[in-house]
């Protein structure tokens, strides 16, 4: 990793903490300019779209990023809330499961898919 791309990801990091979405979203589109196999410029943009209500967009990213790295829980729980704002009620589901079946998860991160979980089954 270069040091220019090191001081993008700061840069990513720093605007997301900040709420500076925006910011993150164009440093996510500049890492991914580089090198489009970037798993963290594709889960970064995406949570940035997720806090500006970008859902589809996000969803779009989240695609990529699995593809990238199968199997990750934020993957799988950042694309079920997505989904779930977009009302696609069963594919949120069906991500919020799949998030529950990562082994090395939290006991926070196994409820808050629950919790989730939950609330698609009442919509």
């Amino acid at each position: 990793m270069e040091i220019d791309e090191i001081d993008r990801y700061h840069s990513v990091i720093f605007s997301y903490m900040t709420e500076n979405y925006n910011a993150a979203i164009e440093e996510c589109g500049r890492i991914l300019e580089k090198n489009s196999n970037s798993y963290y410029g594709r889960f970064y943009r995406a949570v940035s779209f997720i806090k500006n209500g970008l859902y589809s967009e996000a969803i779009n990213d989240l695609n990529e990023a699995e593809k990238l790295k199968p199997n990750t829980y934020e993957v799988f729980y950042h694309r079920g809330i997505s989904n779930f704002y977009n009302e696609n009620f069963k594919q949120a589901s069906e991500d919020f499961n799949k998030a529950l079946e990562i082994e090395d998860i939290s006991k926070e991160h196994k409820e808050n898919a629950q919790g989730w979980l939950n609330k698609t089954k009442l919509n």
